[in-house]
C-alpha cells in the first residue's frame, strides 16, 4: 500500500513533460529538472521562436538542442529514484542490498552524503572512520517515513562535505557554510541565509506592493479606454445608420421624382398623338 511519504516522493520524480519517472534528469537555469530527451524534444520545437520556455514557469532561455546535455544533472532526483524501490510493491518483497560493498548483506539504512544504500558493518565504518564521522544515515524506517524527502530540502556545500549552507557571502554574492568562511570568504560580508531570504522576501513584497498598485492604474487606463472604445463604435454604427437613412430617403424621393415625370411624360404624349 502507498504511503504518503511514497506519494510525495512519486511527486518529486515524476517529470512534467513527459508525467514518467525522470529519466536522466536535467536542471534548467530556473533550477526546475525535466527528463534529458524531454527538454531536447522541447528545444527542437523551440527552435523556431528563439527561446525554450520552462513549461512550469514559463522563464524562456536560449537553449538549442545540443546544449541541453550540458545542463547540470539533478542527483538527488536520481537518488530518490533508487529509495522508491523500498516502497514499490514489488520490489519491497526483495531486500535492498547494500551499495557499499561487495557483501551483499541487506541495506539498513541509506548514507545521504555517500548517496548508497549501506549493511550494518559500512554503518559502523562510517561512526569509526573519522573522514565519514559527520555523514548523516538514515534507517529504512525513517525513510519510508519521509524523513529523506524532508532531508533533500537541505543543501550542503561542495566544497566541505557535510556542512550545510547556511550563510550568504553578501561580498561574493553566493551561499557559503562556515568552514567557507575561514577559506575562501575570509574578512567578506556575509549573513545567515534565513535573514537573507527574510530581507528579499520584504523587498520582494515591496515591489509586489508598487507594480499592484501601478496594475491597478494600468488596470483603470485600459477601462477607460474599453469605455472609449466602445463609446467610439457605438458613434460609429449610429453614424453609419443615419446615413443610409439619409441616403434611402434620397433615393426614395429621387424614385418619385422619377415616377411622376415619366407620368407627366407619358400624359403629354397621349395628348399629343389626340391631336393627330
Amino acid at each position: 500500500m502507498a504511503t504518503s511519504a511514497s506519494r510525495r516522493l512519486e511527486d518529486e520524480v515524476t517529470c512534467s513533460i513527459c508525467k514518467e519517472h525522470f529519466n536522466d534528469p536535467r536542471v534548467l537555469p530556473c533550477f526546475h529538472s525535466f527528463c534529458r530527451h524531454c527538454l531536447e524534444e522541447l528545444a527542437v520545437h523551440s527552435e523556431g521562436r528563439g527561446k525554450l520556455v520552462c513549461p512550469l514557469c514559463k522563464a524562456g532561455f536560449q537553449i538549442s538542442p545540443a546544449d541541453v546535455s550540458s545542463l547540470k544533472v539533478n542527483f538527488m532526483i536520481n537518488s530518490i529514484i533508487s529509495v522508491l524501490s523500498l516502497f514499490t510493491s514489488e520490489d519491497s518483497k526483495k531486500k535492498t542490498v547494500c551499495q557499499m560493498c561487495d557483501s551483499g548483506e541487506p541495506a539498513q539504512g541509506r548514507c545521504n552524503e555517500c548517496d548508497h544504500f549501506v549493511c550494518e558493518q559500512c554503518i559502523s565504518a562510517h561512526k569509526r572512520l573519522r573522514p565519514l564521522q559527520h555523514h548523516t544515515i538514515l534507517s529504512l524506517d525513517e525513510i519510508k517515513s519521509g524523513k529523506l524527502l524532508a532531508m533533500s530540502k537541505t543543501s550542503y556545500c561542495t566544497k566541505h562535505k557535510g556542512k550545510k549552507l547556511k550563510l550568504f557571502c553578501e561580498s561574493c554574492k553566493e551561499v557559503i557554510c562556515r568552514d567557507c568562511t575561514v577559506v575562501d570568504h575570509k574578512n567578506h560580508d556575509y549573513l545567515f541565509t534565513s535573514d537573507v531570504i527574510a530581507r528579499e522576501k520584504e523587498e520582494i513584497l515591496e515591489r509586489a506592493k508598487k507594480v499592484t498598485s501601478k496594475l491597478t492604474g494600468i488596470e483603470q487606463a485600459m477601462a477607460l479606454l474599453e469605455k472609449a472604445q466602445q463609446h467610439l463604435d457605438e458613434n460609429k454604427r449610429a453614424a453609419r445608420r443615419d446615413l443610409d437613412q439619409f441616403i434611402d430617403k434620397q433615393i426614395g424621393a429621387l424614385e418619385k421624382m422619377r415616377s411622376d415625370l415619366r407620368g407627366e411624360i407619358e400624359s403629354a404624349c397621349q395628348k399629343q398623338e389626340k391631336q393627330l
